[in-house]
């Protein structure tokens, strides 16, 4: 996550906004039938309860099978959406008091009368794209929703922030055909990513779509959508009734919502709230939220969903951050991870875990080829990203730490599998050396029994993730398809470490002052291209002198020799990893070191690379007039031997010398 991202609030802190629509997966969606449907609501409104309600409302003509206020438009004319979206409300609103039991916390409104604000634009065709407008929507008070954010002063009614439910009343009664779904789909998907966006505690949405005769309700969650095959609201008012009471219930939890996160509400505003969990005995820990919006929030709608929370201790007034993730059920345990690398220094430090918490099967009528699981872990708090440094040295300590971290993480025979800029921190305020910069996010991480993983298996984001790795995607458009790729090993992950050396070096001119992605870097972020072009973009790069003549002066003398050495590690190592079709790790020759047969190698390739970032600290602290070689390796730790008989090239290739490009 990027500097040029847009925050919520001063400490809050968004995923980019990659929203792959749902559109295309709508001509082959699960479906609920309207057996299912008629029994979803159930509990809320006996037969004998609605019978005597439509036989006596003037809302319902029993004998004519016909909601009366809707047909009455319907014969008027349908076009006019006031008259229209007037009828559906003085339907939905007599439900509401013959059946709600919610009082005043739930009310029918129309939606034409201003447009929600969204959070974070989206790729959908809704106009504005920093607003959108429901024709109808529930409004909702409750521990869990509050009144919109102001705008130009002036407290807005109704918004994304507190609605149970967005309806779309469909002028076409042919788009609610299935092959013309997808026309009103996407924008109900855009009400839906929004709930999920500015109210943080849900784990499931229910929204509806209605025509002058039929409704569906859509179904979203984090494995995706769900759509209810139509069904005729005026030949079945008893499911038509119970669907309108469940999108409006009283209750938090039927709505959607993890009611373990609560807040307190004052004049509409969500002024503090309380976390809870379970620690290994099973016992109730409550914490207090520090922030009343998440620190971190991934926002698109399927998928893991990660969002943090900075909580405190209300005993201790101690800090922490709680992650709650939804992995798929075949995914990776994080906590288990984690429960491994404990007391390791440069990484994240859990202090409890919740697992198991709920699964989106739970909420759907259909079995789910991927089921999504919700965790929640516990973590110590450390401090801001590491572009939020402070200091070229602070940078600096804090990518090398993480670098030692992950030599740990290593001779655990584990792999991290997602080294990128947003997954390192800056340790706490004088916090000693080996946590200055903390690894965090290991639900993609990997064991590793040699300590290798299949290259195809690597979780590595594009712009981070190793050339070989790219390139191997690509295999048969490459005229590779019988080559074996060589295995994402330790040498992917600090290849993808010195990628975020180059990313900090080159983007950031100073404390807060980033002037985006390097050209370089913009070619392997794979927009217009596919995976190989950006894999053969990278190994064409590494294969060139490092550029450091664009490294900002704030880096100095010590940042170019830096660069410049991490730079040539890679330009050899690529060459000899290439230069093998074995698809086990290249560097396995050896005794052994804590890490299978890796050994030796492993522990000399991180004793070189921490040995230029000591090299580069030490410059800094000398300050700007000694200027000390990488290479002279402060840390004492031995420059690795490279065995150069597979390589082939001549004295003109364009893999330079270390000495060349040294600027001593």
């Amino acid at each position: 996550m990027s500097d040029s991202e847009s925050n919520r609030s001063s400490n809050s802190w968004y995923s980019p906004a990659c929203y792959p629509s749902m559109t295309a997966d709508y001509m082959a969606l699960p479906r609920l039938d309207a057996a299912h449907l008629s029994s979803l609501y159930l509990e809320t409104a006996s037969d004998e309860a609605t019978d005597a309600f439509l036989k006596k409302s003037k809302l319902y003509d029993f004998k004519k099978k016909l909601w009366t206020p809707i047909h009455e438009v319907r014969v008027a004319g349908w076009k006019d959406w006031s008259n229209r979206d007037r009828a559906f409300m003085k339907v939905i609103a007599g439900i509401l008091r013959r059946f709600g039991n919610a009082g005043r916390s739930r009310k029918a409104e129309g939606g034409r009368e201003g447009k929600y604000d969204h959070a974070w634009p989206h790729r959908a065709n809704t106009g504005d794209d920093r607003a959108s407008q429901p024709d109808l929507a529930i409004k909702a008070t409750g521990p869990s929703f509050e009144l919109p954010a102001k705008k130009n002063g002036a407290t807005l009614p109704i918004g994304f922030t507190n609605v149970a439910s967005c309806i779309t009343v469909n002028d076409n009664e042919a788009y609610m055909e299935d092959d013309e779904l997808f026309i009103v789909s996407e924008e109900s998907e855009v009400f839906a990513r929004e709930m999920f966006i500015q109210q943080p505690n849900r784990r499931f949405i229910r929204n509806i779509i209605l025509s002058r005769t039929r409704l569906r309700l859509f179904h979203w969650d984090r494995t995706g959508i769900e759509v209810s095959d139509a069904i005729n609201i005026h030949e079945n008012p008893h499911t038509f009734i119970r669907v309108i009471l469940g999108i409006s219930s009283p209750d938090e939890e039927e709505l959607g919502f993890d009611t373990s996160i609560q807040w307190t509400i004052r004049e509409g505003r969500k002024t503090k709230g309380t976390l809870e969990t379970v620690n290994a005995e099973g016992q109730k820990v409550i914490y207090d939220l520090v922030d009343v919006n998440p620190i971190f929030q991934c926002l698109p709608l399927k998928g893991k969903a990660t969002t943090c929370w900075k909580v405190r201790n209300p005993n201790t007034g101690q800090l922490f951050v709680v992650k709650d993730t939804w992995r798929l059920s075949s995914d990776n345990r994080e906590y288990e991870y984690l429960e491994k690398v404990k007391k390791l220094a440069g990484v994240a430090q859990m202090v409890l875990f919740e697992a198991n918490r709920c699964e989106t099967k739970q909420f759907r009528g259909l079995e789910l080829p991927r089921n999504r699981i919700q965790d929640r872990i516990v973590l110590q708090m450390y401090g801001e990203m590491l572009s939020h440094f402070k200091s070229a040295k602070q940078g600096l300590c804090a990518l090398r730490d993480a670098i030692d971290g992950h030599r740990g993480v290593c001779k655990k025979e584990m792999l991290h599998r997602d080294i990128s800029m947003s997954n390192i921190l800056l340790g706490n305020p004088e916090a000693a050396e080996g946590n200055r910069g903390i690894l965090i996010d290991f639900d993609s991480a990997a064991h590793g029994a040699d300590g290798t993983v299949e290259a195809e298996k690597s979780t590595l984001p594009a712009l981070y993730r190793p050339a070989t790795g790219l390139i191997g995607e690509g295999r048969v458009w490459l005229g590779m398809e019988n080559q074996v790729v060589p295995a994402h090993d330790h040498l992917d992950e600090l290849e993808a470490f010195y990628y975020v050396t180059y990313h900090l070096l080159h983007s950031w001119v100073g404390p807060g002052k980033c002037t985006g992605l390097p050209t370089a870097m913009e070619r392997w972020t794979m927009r217009g291209t596919n995976g190989s072009e950006a894999g053969l973009n990278k190994h064409h790069f590494l294969l060139r002198i490092a550029d450091i003549d664009h490294v900002p002066p704030f880096w100095g003398h010590a940042g170019k020799e830096l660069l410049a050495a991490y730079h040539q590690f890679f330009a050899t190592a690529i060459r000899q990893k290439n230069s093998r079709p074995s698809h086990l790790s290249w560097f396995k020759e050896g005794p052994k070191e804590g890490f299978g047969d890796l050994g030796k190698p492993m522990g000399e390739n991180y004793g070189y690379v921490l040995g230029l970032f000591d090299a580069a600290i030490a410059q800094l602290e000398a300050g700007p007039t000694e200027a000390l070689s990488p290479l002279n390796n402060p840390s004492g730790n031995r420059v690795p031997k490279r065995n150069l008989e597979d390589d082939h090239s001549d004295s003109n290739s364009e893999v330079q010398s270390t000495k060349r490009i040294c600027l001593s």
